[in-house]
C-alpha cells in the first residue's frame, strides 16, 4: 500500500500526500532523498530505484527532471508501476507550465490532492475488486465441487440400490 508520495524538484518538495505513516518534515525528507539520489548518480551514473528500510520502501522515478518518490510497504511491482505512471503523467499534465516557470512557491500544487487520492484509491479499489472476484470464483468452484461430489454420491447410492434390488431378485 502507498504510504506517501513526494514530488521533488531541485531538492524542494513541491507536493506530498500521506496515506498511512506520517512524515512531518516533508521538505527535510525531500532534501535527504534528493541527496541520496544525487549520490547514486555520482557513483553509478543512474538514478536510484529503491531505498529499502526495515518496514517500508521508497521507490524513485525520475520524469522530466522531476523526482517522484513513493513510500510504500510490500506491494506488487506491477501495481506500483501503474500508480507511478498514472500519477506522474497526470501531475505533469496539470503542472508542467507551473514547473517550467517555477519560482519557489509550492502552494499551487496542493490543488492536486484530490486527484492524487483518486489515483491511489482507485488502484486500491481495483486490487480489492480483484480480490473479491478471486474469492467469489473460489466459492463458485467449491460449490461446483460440492455439487459434483453430491451428484457422484447420488450415483453411487443409485448403483448400490440397483445392486440390492438385483440381489433380492436373485434370492
Amino acid at each position: 500500500m502507498i504510504q506517501a508520495i513526494f514530488v521533488i524538484h531541485k531538492g524542494v518538495c513541491l507536493f506530498s500526500r500521506q496515506y498511512g505513516k506520517s512524515y512531518q518534515q516533508s521538505q527535510l525528507l525531500a532534501a535527504f532523498l534528493t541527496a541520496i539520489n544525487q549520490l547514486a548518480l555520482e557513483i553509478s551514473h543512474k538514478n536510484l530505484k529503491k531505498l529499502v528500510l526495515d518496514e517500508e520502501t521508497f521507490s524513485f522515478s525520475m520524469v522530466n527532471n522531476i523526482l517522484f518518490v513513493y513510500a510504500h510497504d510490500d506491494m506488487k511491482n506491477s501495481e506500483l508501476i501503474k500508480i507511478s505512471n498514472e500519477f506522474s503523467s497526470k501531475f505533469l499534465e496539470c503542472f508542467s507550465s507551473e514547473i517550467k516557470n517555477w519560482e519557489g512557491e509550492v502552494s499551487c500544487f496542493e490543488a492536486f490532492n484530490d486527484q492524487a487520492d483518486d489515483i491511489v484509491s482507485m488502484k486500491g479499489k481495483a486490487t480489492m475488486l480483484e480480490m473479491e472476484q478471486f474469492l467469489q470464483d473460489k466459492k463458485i468452484k467449491r460449490l461446483i465441487q460440492t455439487q459434483e461430489k453430491e451428484a457422484h454420491g447420488k450415483e453411487v447410492l443409485l448403483e448400490m440400490e440397483q445392486l440390492l434390488k438385483s440381489k433380492k431378485k436373485k434370492e
